[in-house]
């Protein structure tokens, strides 16, 4: 009896310990579940953008203050999957562009698990501009100014930068498309090149090899023999060499190049030491653009200019307003004069008196005639 007593008492004790062990457990685990804190998310590391078909790869930053250790969960929108547990996961972008959503969950096992999310823009890879169009001259005149053009498209509509080269040298740069191009007046080759940049793709480049020579084109009221009303005593020089003849008349300078024979001679501006105006005598070959020149014929220069505006001495044909005179012998071109035209063309009477020739200095085509008329070659 006294024996089933004591091993009653026994089990009863152990019972006690047992269910005090157990409700200890349980308030402990209650009690750390309260005190636990969620995962912390410093930092998700996701590339704003990324190409078509390209591997990338994302990264997280995480703590936890109770010091638990984590486990990483990732997915992305759009049905695309991420295989990856760890801090890092790779990515493969689709073949489509379009915009995802980057998700990674952080979980310590107790708390709640922490995320985070970042978007990602999946882009078709940038093409480069094409050049449709190069607008450069095969041939240019020595002195002139050029125009240079290009037609250009970008398959992303990206702006494009165009840098103009002539021989290596940047001529300009920036958003145009058409620029102006001052000829140098030596003779000989040179490259022109432009280069089209989106500054995303690779530039594009097109070139093309001009002629520069001699102009032989004469425009009334403008040019002869590759020399421009208003240009520089050195531009002609640069083209022609020092001229024979450089003498002082009045107010303007005389210049010609007649040894050698280069058939061309004119009038500089003794103030803007500008061309005021030019003669052009054979040997020289320059042309109108119907192609009268020196020995053409009377006939063939009225059907180019119409009736003559003003003759003088049987000799002189003059087009006042048109900028151009023809000195014509036994019906042929002798020489041909070129000045700047006179609009308001009224019939001038034979210029007499020094009074006149100061008023047409800066218009002064009979004036200019006749100190010619002293200088023939």
């Amino acid at each position: 009896m006294i024996f089933l007593r004591y091993n009653l008492h026994r089990w009863v004790v152990n019972l006690a310990q047992i269910c005090i062990v157990l409700v200890s457990s349980f308030c402990l685990s209650c009690s750390q579940e309260a005190t636990n804190t969620s995962p912390i998310i410093d930092r998700l590391i996701v590339p704003s953008e990324v190409l078509v078909g390209v591997k990338t790869e994302f990264h997280v930053i995480a703590r936890d203050s109770d010091g638990d250790s984590l486990s990483y969960t990732w997915s992305i929108s759009q049905g695309q999957t991420v295989e990856s547990s760890s801090r890092t996961a790779t990515w493969v972008a689709p073949d489509q562009p379009g915009a995802f959503t980057v998700s990674v969950f952080v979980s310590d096992g107790i708390s709640e698990p922490t995320t985070r999310s970042k978007q990602i823009l999946v882009k078709a890879p940038n093409k480069p501009p094409e050049i449709t169009e190069l607008r450069i001259p095969k041939k240019v005149s020595a002195g002139e100014i050029s125009q240079l053009s290009l037609l250009a498209v970008d398959p992303n509509q990206d702006p494009l930068i165009f840098t103009w080269k002539i021989d290596d040298v940047v001529l300009e740069e920036g958003p145009k498309t058409e620029i102006e191009w001052q000829v140098p007046t030596q003779e000989g080759e040179v490259t022109i090149q432009v280069i089209v940049s989106d500054g995303i793709a690779p530039a594009v480049k097109r070139s093309n090899v001009v002629i520069v020579t001699r102009s032989s084109l004469i425009v009334p009221g403008l040019r002869a023999g590759g020399i421009t009303l208003g240009d520089s005593f050195k531009t002609i020089k640069d083209i022609y060499g020092e001229p024979n003849i450089f003498e002082k008349v009045d107010d303007l300078f005389f210049f010609a190049f007649w040894q050698p024979d280069q058939g061309i001679s004119g009038f500089i501006d003794e103030q803007t030491e500008m061309v005021t105006a030019t003669f052009v005598q054979s040997p020289n070959q320059a042309k109108t653009a119907a192609g009268n020149g020196v020995n053409s014929t009377l006939d063939s220069v009225e059907k180019e200019f119409g009736l003559v505006e003003d003759v003088r001495n049987n000799l002189e044909h003059w087009y006042w307003t048109k900028g151009i005179e023809f000195d014509v012998r036994d019906q042929l071109v002798d020489q041909i004069f070129i000045f700047r035209p006179l609009l308001d063309f009224e019939r001038l009477q034979p210029m007499g008196a020094p009074a006149l020739a100061k008023e047409m200095i800066r218009y002064p085509p009979t004036y200019y005639k006749q100190l010619h008329h002293c200088y023939t070659p």
